[in-house]
């Protein structure tokens, strides 16, 4: 599983490289989150709902930390 993980990290990485941020310290979009997990904005919104990633709420949109993004999917996903 732990090679999962690093594998969407170094996806996010080359997603988001390309603008120049630094993800580490960036919050993303619901939508952009999908993008880099390769899930659905459908199954971001239901892992939300059902508490296996955090998430900020601000001005009413959702935005998720990588870096908690990633530690919540290594302790939710390993289990399995």
């Amino acid at each position: 599983m732990n090679d999962n993980i690093t594998k969407l990290e170094s996806d996010l990485i080359d997603n988001i490289n390309h603008q120049n941020r630094n993800i580490y310290f960036d919050l993303l979009t619901k939508a952009h989150l999908a993008q880099a997990l390769c899930v659905s904005v459908r199954t971001v919104s239901n892992w939300q709902k059902e508490g296996k990633i955090p998430y900020i709420k601000v001005g009413g949109r959702c935005l998720y930390s990588w870096l908690e993004i990633r530690e919540s999917l290594k302790r939710d996903f390993s289990q399995n």
